[in-house]
């Protein structure tokens, strides 16, 4: 997508010969040049039209070879010679779409950021490639995965997620970070669908193998899963017998922490108790799990026994700021 420029009229036959993605357009009759555009100057020179047809092939990531990606958005057949192929058409969706993403881009470049104070670089503008990076669908990974999974089911979405990453790591066209997938995951949790939930995090822990991050998500998703399904009980004695099964870094006082919140916050405060005094029973010497259950019993209205737990930690950490001041706020605040 380019900025509209400068005029000059070009003969038919040089249209062939351009790199003709994304825009409008058309060989025309005669010596008049092109026709049909409608976004684009119709004087603009044959150089920057050339540049705007290899900015959009680029910015969408289509074939270059023969003019291949033209016919993304022009009518035509690769069978046929080029200067058969009809320009001018507005048969295809595609091409109508690109005049309108054309149009925006220049509003974008010509009204809104020259309206930007204190810009990093003053003669940065948008293009094709801010948004399509490469691909066709600007969509971002975790939409384009959840249209599939609705769609079509896990199996799809595990190939749809393989195909997209063989095609493009390493490019920039997607967000290939573990927390992608984890945040993927947790929301089919959510919705109760463990079995399709743990295929995504496991698939994060194949793609980013010894990531603790993937790792710690799937495990904190097999004990929520227990939760859910046996309940709080069950799931700590299945947190107990499988964190030593785990590699180091993988297992930390976090996940029961996390679950617990996820739980009080459910106002499921007698099961988040539970969670939270385990969690401090297998991991005493951590602030964070002292930390929680003393807040959690605190805001549950039992103030005394959220103090009892900040004032064993102090005294056992005297030298430790967080938990002091903790502390010293909740005897102010006590009535």
């Amino acid at each position: 997508m380019a900025s509209n420029t400068g005029v000059r009229t070009i003969a038919a036959t040089v249209a062939a010969s351009l790199v003709c993605l994304g825009a409008t357009v058309a060989v025309a009759q005669g010596d008049n040049g092109y026709t049909n555009l409608q976004v684009l100057d119709p004087d603009i020179p044959r150089e920057q039209l050339g540049m705007a047809m290899l900015q959009n092939t680029l910015g969408l990531g289509l074939p270059r070879r023969q003019r291949e990606g033209c016919l993304f958005c022009h009518v035509g057949d690769m069978d046929q010679p080029v200067d058969e192929w009809d320009f001018a058409s507005d048969e295809k969706e595609t091409k109508l779409k690109a005049r309108a993403m054309m149009a925006m881009v220049m509003d974008i470049n010509g009204d809104h950021l020259a309206q930007l104070v204190h810009r990093i670089d003053d003669t940065y503008s948008v293009s094709c490639v801010t948004c399509h990076a490469g691909r066709t669908d600007p969509r971002p990974l975790p939409d384009v995965l959840r249209e599939t999974h609705a769609a079509d089911g896990i199996e799809a979405t595990v190939g749809k997620y393989r195909e997209l990453r063989n095609r493009h790591f390493g490019a920039g066209a997607y967000d290939f970070r573990p927390a992608v997938l984890v945040r993927l995951a947790n929301g089919l949790a959510q919705s109760g669908a463990w079995d399709d939930a743990l295929a995504l995090a496991r698939l994060n822990e194949e793609v980013h193998p010894g990531d603790t991050t993937a790792a710690s998500a799937r495990m904190s998703m097999q004990v929520a899963r227990q939760i859910d399904e046996q309940g709080v009980a069950v799931a700590l004695d299945y947190f107990d017998r499988e964190r030593g099964k785990e590699a180091a870094g993988v297992v930390d006082h976090s996940i029961l922490d996390g679950l617990g919140w996820d739980i009080y916050r459910q106002e499921r405060v007698d099961e988040a108790l539970q969670i939270f005094r385990r969690n401090l029973q297998l991991y005493p010497a951590e602030y964070i799990p002292n930390e929680s259950l003393g807040d959690a019993l605190w805001f549950s209205d039992d103030k005394p026994g959220g103090i009892a737990v900040f004032e064993s930690w102090v005294e056992q950490n005297p030298g430790n700021d967080m938990g002091r001041r903790r502390l010293l706020n909740m005897r102010e605040e006590l009535p």
